[in-house]
């Protein structure tokens, strides 16, 4: 069973990838694999219930397990900590570390993003663009994409 269907088809599974890449994101710069009493905090704009919240869940089980405890996940859904744009400044301000947030609501502070939103960025060829879209992103797109966001 391939992974995406867990998470309820492929447009969801980009939803939870997106979830843990921000993870290891924030997780790369204050060490996973030795944390030790880390508590993050994870604002979604969506409830528990979508699919995004799901997704979530479904990290914050595997993070605890595989840190054995050591990080836990506080997650704030519904947009209790604020809009999509405040959970992004939230997370630049440092004082939210983990958000799920649509390309679009990136665009005011990288502009860059908005190349996500192209229509036909990727080909459509059902049988193989799950893995054409992933060698574009991970090859051509996000590294153009990161350059950017580390200037902001």
């Amino acid at each position: 069973m391939k992974i995406y269907r867990r998470c309820g088809g492929m447009k969801k599974f980009l939803g939870c990838f997106f979830v843990t890449f921000l993870l290891l994101s924030v997780l790369s710069g204050r060490g996973f694999a030795d944390a030790k009493n880390l508590t993050l905090k994870f604002a979604i704009p969506t409830t528990i219930d979508d699919f995004a919240g799901k997704g979530v869940l479904l990290m914050k089980e595997v993070v605890e397990k595989e840190s054995k405890g050591g990080v836990k996940l506080n997650i704030f859904p519904g947009g209790q900590l604020g809009s999509m744009r405040e959970h992004w400044e939230g997370c630049q301000a440092g004082v939210i570390d983990m958000v799920t947030v649509i390309s679009s609501s990136l665009e005011p502070f990288v502009p860059e993003v908005a190349v996500l939103g192209m229509p036909f960025l990727f080909p459509n060829d059902y049988e193989n663009s799950f893995e054409k879209m992933w060698d574009i992103m991970d090859n051509t797109v996000q590294p153009l994409l990161n350059n950017h966001m580390k200037k902001k």
